[in-house]
């Protein structure tokens, strides 16, 4: 009886266990990555593409946004992938902007400081987590936001490409 019993109880937590596990949370990760271009020569002009960011458009995390628990970042990497034969500047402090996309109000989500401008120059941001929250709402909703770099520079003229790696984390609730 007692085997027949604990045969039971095993047979009804064998039973429950996918249940159990599909009340868990599940997370992903991506690495967002775009590249913009910095072309600016003279000290009170800079020109930045700003580049459209679309998490669902990410295969790994797209399913999981549907049902947002949290989304976090805990680092952005800038590298300087590209220098244009007209660059004079060999390093660059400034900031790395998002574009609410109700207001279009560009807001810090972190700044950088002496970054090489030089082949393979990189540099880790740590973004402002209050930000990152502003960005998980956006996400929520289902919008887009805009990314864009911008700095000062010790001599003009700079005309470079930059990578922008931005490590998204979303934990999806089932």
């Amino acid at each position: 009886m007692i085997r027949r019993f604990s045969s039971s109880i095993l047979a009804a937590l064998i039973a429950a266990l996918p249940f159990a596990l599909a009340a868990r949370d599940l997370s992903a990760d991506v690495w967002d990555e775009r590249v913009l271009t910095v072309e600016q020569n003279e000290i009170s002009a800079i020109n930045v593409t700003d580049q459209e960011v679309d998490l669902s458009q990410h295969p790994e995390i797209a399913d999981k946004l549907k049902q947002l628990k949290d989304l976090t970042s805990d680092d952005i990497w800038l590298e300087i992938t590209q220098l244009y034969p007209d660059n004079k500047t060999t390093k660059g402090s400034g900031s790395l902007t998002v574009e609410d996309p109700d207001t279009h109000e560009k807001i810090n989500i972190g700044t950088y400081t002496d970054l090489q401008i030089a082949s393979g120059g990189k540099i880790e941001i740590l973004p402002d987590q209050a930000v990152v929250a502003k960005i998980k709402g956006w996400v929520e909703a289902g919008k887009k936001f805009k990314v864009s770099y911008g700095g000062s520079f010790d001599q003009l003229p700079a005309h470079f490409d930059v990578k922008v790696r931005m490590h998204i984390i979303v934990t999806a609730g089932v």
